[in-house]
């Protein structure tokens, strides 16, 4: 797992990752200045932990998933704010959540709290929320598929808030249940949330 504060500019990245053996060219479709420096990192930080074994080259499968073209690895990606987070795993998949932006995060609640999540969110709105929202993301990430409601089949069961801990999150899937054990931590501006499929 790798974690980017993303201060350098879009030529810093270029040159760094020129010098790591791989120079990247972001494509003509992304034309806003941050989004090129996030493509860019997220590339840059696959390098290091690829250790410049397989090209940082990534596709995107039917639901968006991002998958590594030419390593046999499974990924998961975030971005937040002027952060961006990878994590890999050999042979599970896995799912990572970055959020800088916790009042976003409170403006659409209601579109994914359930009941009793909406009760454990009232203990403390600005530690719980960022968590509940980051272990949805999280499984839906690790599932990798369109359609999800996060409301009513992804479900956090209750937990106590530390600034580094971990959940259990249900989801409910047709005719069958999954159960994902999930970490997450506060880190200074954003909160963590990751995991891999276990079942």
């Amino acid at each position: 797992m790798a974690i980017w504060h993303i201060t350098e500019s879009e030529n810093e990245l270029l040159q760094l990752s020129e010098s790591k053996g791989y120079p990247l060219s972001v494509p003509d479709k992304i034309t806003h200045s941050r989004r090129k420096r996030e493509w860019l990192s997220v590339r840059i930080m696959l390098m290091d932990m690829l250790e410049g074994k397989f090209p940082p080259e990534i596709a995107y499968s039917e639901h968006g998933k991002p998958v590594l073209k030419k390593a046999p690895y499974h990924i998961s990606v975030s971005h937040s704010g002027f952060y961006s987070a990878v994590i890999k795993h050999s042979h599970k998949a896995v799912g990572i959540d970055i959020e800088a932006y916790f009042d976003k995060i409170d403006r659409v609640k209601h579109k994914f709290l359930s009941g009793d999540e909406k009760k454990i969110s009232l203990r403390h709105e600005q530690n719980y929320l960022p968590v509940i929202w980051g272990a949805k993301e999280t499984v839906y990430k690790i599932e990798g598929r369109k359609g999800v409601i996060f409301k009513e089949e992804i479900l956090c069961e209750d937990f106590e808030y530390e600034e580094k801990g971990k959940l259990k999150v249900k989801h409910i899937k047709q005719n069958d249940i999954c159960y994902y054990c999930l970490f997450y931590e506060h880190l200074q501006e954003f909160m963590l949330v990751y995991g891999m499929d276990t079942n």
